[in-house]
């Protein structure tokens, strides 16, 4: 290749970071995005066939390029290592929550059982809430809008019908666990399902994440990548070592990333076969 068109690619990729860093000092945006683009000027002699390859792909349009950076960095700020070990323990410590919840509110359902049979049918009586509709009206009593747009429509309603039109707290608690007991846990957005689809956090997390990422911020400019813009195994090798800042005994090849890429496509076509089994 002419020194010339070399120089050019490393030029055109090179712009695009060094607008993105600016842009995010001057924002004061996500800091350790701003590290990562330092790291691909640094770095720079690495990554000069993935500049060329990027470059050549994009077609040298600014915008392209800009897009791709910006997802790349902001994918390894949410989505490195540390943070993606970091959600699957807060997915982890969901699914503990609702459990605790659960057995919590299954506790005080007979509790509260217990305490309105006391009240019923002993000799004394606590003066406590009794039904759920008063509860409510006075929780919501340090709400403003609640107290200025709800409060009297309400409390007419809950007047208007006795107890027994009304779930009792029994009702209302078990009703609290069996929808803790039956809670699925969901990932937000569709770059958080993805990266966090493996077993265990990995590498292949961050890849599965800037794909999603990828796809997402190009759909919005159509016009400026084809559908068939795809990195060759050692391109995406190369980036993934310096946007990761993986040790040399970490680093990885296209032989990784070929196999990653056969793994997403045989997972991807095991659950369309589980769909289709389903219909």
């Amino acid at each position: 290749m002419p020194t010339q068109e070399f120089d050019q690619s490393v030029a055109n990729c090179e712009q695009a970071i060094l607008e993105f860093r600016d842009k995010s000092i001057t924002q004061n945006y996500i800091p350790e995005a701003v590290v990562i683009a330092g790291r691909f000027i640094e770095r720079r002699f690495e990554l000069v066939d993935f500049y060329k390859e990027l470059d050549t792909k994009l077609k040298s349009n600014s915008t392209a390029l800009y897009q791709f950076f910006d997802s790349v960095f902001l994918t390894a700020s949410y989505w490195n290592l540390e943070e993606n070990k970091k959600a699957r323990a807060e997915r982890n410590e969901l699914k503990t929550i609702n459990e605790q919840i659960a057995i919590a509110a299954r506790k005080l359902s007979g509790l509260m059982e217990q305490r309105t049979n006391l009240n019923d049918t002993s000799g004394f009586y606590s003066d406590t809430h009794y039904g759920v509709c008063e509860t409510l009206d006075a929780a919501g009593g340090s709400n403003f809008s609640y107290e200025s747009w709800v409060q009297d429509d309400f409390k007419q309603l809950y007047c208007r019908f006795g107890l027994t039109y009304w779930p009792t707290f029994t009702e209302f608690f078990e009703e609290l666990a069996q929808d803790a007991e039956q809670a699925e846990i969901r990932a937000s957005n569709e770059v958080t399902a993805a990266a966090t689809t493996g077993a265990r956090s990995s590498l292949k997390d961050y890849l599965r994440a800037l794909q999603k990422h990828l796809d997402d911020n190009f759909l919005a400019f159509p016009h400026l990548v084809t559908a068939h813009f795809r990195l060759s195994d050692s391109a995406i090798a190369s980036l993934v070592n310096c946007v990761l800042d993986l040790d040399p005994d970490e680093m990885k090849d296209a032989a990784y990333v070929k196999r990653f890429r056969q793994g997403e496509r045989e997972r991807a076509e095991k659950e369309i076969e589980l769909e289709q089994e389903a219909y």
